[in-house]
């Protein structure tokens, strides 16, 4: 039963490696894409403003 149970994990991480390979062109693409949000520079303009809270206000 050991053996047998053994047996079975090896096959199912066969059939797992196997899948995802033959995924590889469907992963690929949507890396690229990941990979290109990744790389995108940082454009927004940050400041120090302070605000006065100090007086009565509404939102």
């Amino acid at each position: 039963m050991f053996y047998c149970g053994s047996f079975m994990q090896i096959i199912n991480g066969i059939m797992m490696i196997a899948n995802t390979f033959g995924k590889l062109q469907e992963i690929i693409p949507l890396a690229k894409c990941y990979f290109e949000i990744l790389d995108t520079k940082d454009e927004m303009k940050y400041g120090n403003k302070e605000f006065d809270l100090t007086d009565k206000f509404e939102i």
